[in-house]
């Protein structure tokens, strides 16, 4: 899935947000803990960026190469957390740098280039440092509109859309349309549920899931309104639901959200 605004994503962004939560973890306590993230530490969440950008930057260095013959680092101590995040983010910036948007690469979507991980991995570290920033009761910095908007597309077009080969799904007439009123873009989505057995397994899945529609609907069940940043950070679990303009059966807002947090971290 091509991203919406590719101009707003890149290496620039991901060391600039990786290296801003390794500032955080500097000065809070490593036992932090880190509400978005469930039983996590702001070690944990240091921890697990550094892991991310880790794997990434050997799935980048190696293209077109697969996770095969990849070695997970040995987490260091607390104190040499940020550092580790530091030399993590470095040395994805340099592989990413390197490579061109349409080259071939691995990843666990059908987008098997480059461009998938630029765009996944600027707002896999934008959204650990507004964690970063939520633990340490930071009031949320502003980010790019374009940027904002294109983590709305992602989510809606890739981080829950993504639906397994084995999976089929089930459509029901509510939809949710999502509107950010400072870019003029707009997104629907519709809900239902996922259906069908994984291989290997004996049990059957039956779960709420939604999917992209589309075009956008004029006259959906429910639509949200906000900022690109504030429908972004909404969708992620990241938001203030106070900032979001609900018009409609807000129900379905509830639903969505709960789809997103079931696929999500």
């Amino acid at each position: 899935m091509e991203a919406l605004y590719p101009e707003a994503l890149g290496t620039p962004q991901i060391a600039a947000f990786a290296n801003s939560l390794a500032d955080l973890g500097d000065r809070h306590a490593p036992d932090l803990n880190v509400e978005t993230c469930g039983t996590w530490s702001m070690a944990d969440l240091l921890w697990h960026l550094t892991e991310v950008q880790s794997f990434w930057a050997y799935i980048i260095a190696n293209r077109p190469s697969g996770p095969e013959s990849y070695q997970q680092p040995d987490r260091p101590a607390d104190s040499a957390l940020a550092a580790a995040l530091r030399a993590a983010a470095a040395k994805l910036s340099t592989a990413l740098d390197a490579a061109d948007a349409s080259d071939g690469a691995w990843s666990w979507s059908d987008d098997h280039t480059v461009g998938f991980s630029i765009r996944r991995q600027t707002h896999e570290a934008l959204i650990h440092y507004i964690d970063g920033i939520l633990a340490a009761k930071q009031p949320i910095p502003q980010i790019a509109k374009k940027l904002a908007a294109d983590g709305v597309d992602e989510m809606v077009h890739l981080m829950i859309a993504d639906l397994p080969s084995w999976a089929s799904f089930v459509p029901s007439n509510d939809v949710v349309r999502l509107e950010a009123h400072d870019t003029g873009d707009a997104w629907a989505m519709r809900l239902g549920r996922l259906t069908g057995t994984p291989p290997g397994s004996d049990e059957a899945t039956d779960v709420p899931a939604a999917i992209p529609e589309a075009d956008v609907v004029d006259q959906p069940g429910c639509t949200l309104t906000a900022s690109a940043q504030d429908l972004c950070f909404w969708l992620w679990g990241r938001g203030n639901d106070l900032a979001v303009t609900a018009v409609g059966d807000v129900t379905l807002s509830s639903r969505l959200r709960e789809i997103i947090a079931a696929n999500t971290q």
